[in-house]
């Protein structure tokens, strides 16, 4: 039986339209070009990044009502994340490093390539390994897409601790949201250096407040699910977004406007296609960055051809991790969770 999230929405179609909107916003840098900038705010692929933490917001809001508790909720969020992220450290660090450079398996495994896979596994980034992507146009950028990711299992705990520990959810929600609006406006005119888990901490308040609009939006969907209510919400935020257009407020009004633009599409559309059956897009957004980087430097395809194979090797980079590992372990049995739930039941 399908979930309801995934009968009432078009969210699947959404994020693997974002997982392509990335490979195409990295075809122009991974070939030594300047990324399209949307309205003055970001990238096109920062662009379906916020779309990416803000259907996260909503989906994971709605499994936390559904969560036995704290334990339940995180191992869910552990299996969605980590299982996938170790056959893709091996695909970039053994395949592609063996057939690139070293050509002989046995010679080339040693403590640092170890070292690099299990940073992959824990979120902390894909260093760069001697020679892999040697003479490429960005030699150093083994998986900049991964940069995200200990972004987003920090918004995964927040919300759980939000959610488990304080009686009304809504308004815990809404003061966590106020305080990272803050955060995010003060930190738009101080900027920090300060790095968590190799990203800088400037990038996570705005994305967090992404996240946070998601899951508000799904705590209060019975206030705002009325077609005509939506229609107004839509044209006042794309109204709002494109007045602070090339603006230094949509460095933060952007992320919100965006999230709550991307949550009341979502929930207008029935998705007939997809409708929770598979979900590619985790896989197409960690394989695609190390894809095309061996696709633009070994072939030296024509830009827009270049950019279809690359989506076309992507998607089944995105098959194969659906089937064979996400898909798999989103199946786990959760008896043991369920028997070690401490932190009591949701609202």
């Amino acid at each position: 039986m399908k979930s309801m999230e995934h009968r009432n929405n078009c969210f699947d179609i959404i994020r693997l339209f974002a997982a392509i909107t990335v490979i195409i916003s990295h075809q122009y840098s991974l070939s030594g070009m300047s990324e399209p900038i949307f309205l003055g705010m970001s990238t096109y692929g920062g662009v379906a990044v916020i779309v990416f933490f803000a259907i996260s917001g909503f989906l994971i809001a709605k499994s936390c009502m559904r969560s036995k508790g704290f334990i339940s909720y995180m191992s869910k969020r552990a299996r969605r994340i980590f299982p996938a992220l170790l056959p893709c450290a091996i695909f970039m660090y053994l395949v592609l490093g063996v057939y690139l450079k070293w050509g002989d398996l046995s010679s080339y495994i040693n403590l640092s390539i170890l070292k690099n896979i299990i940073s992959v596994v824990t979120i902390q980034g894909a260093p760069p390994h001697t020679g892999i992507f040697e003479g490429f146009i960005h030699p150093y950028s083994l998986n900049d897409s991964l940069w995200t990711l200990p972004l987003e299992f920090l918004c995964y705990l927040l919300l759980g601790m939000v959610f488990f520990l304080f009686k009304n959810s809504l308004k815990a929600m809404l003061v966590a949201f106020v305080v990272l609006f803050t955060i995010s406006i003060y930190l738009l005119f101080n900027k920090t250096a300060i790095v968590f888990f190799g990203v800088v901490l400037q990038a996570f308040p705005v994305r967090a407040l992404s996240f946070f609009t998601g899951a508000i939006m799904a705590l209060t969907i019975n206030y705002w699910s009325d077609k005509k209510i939506k229609q107004y919400i839509l044209m006042i935020s794309f109204a709002i977004l494109f007045s602070v257009a090339y603006k230094n407020e949509i460095n933060v009004l952007g992320y919100i406007l965006l999230s709550v633009i991307t949550i009341v599409i979502g929930c207008s559309f029935k998705d007939r296609i997809i409708s929770g059956r598979f979900d590619y897009s985790y896989g197409i957004y960690i394989y695609s960055f190390p894809v095309q980087q061996f696709i633009i430097n070994k072939f030296h395809f024509e830009f827009y051809f270049g950019m279809f194979v690359s989506i076309i090797v992507s998607l089944f980079f995105g098959f194969l991790s659906w089937h064979f590992v996400e898909s798999k372990f989103l199946k786990v049995n959760k008896s043991y969770v369920k028997k070690h739930d401490v932190l009591g039941q949701s609202t």
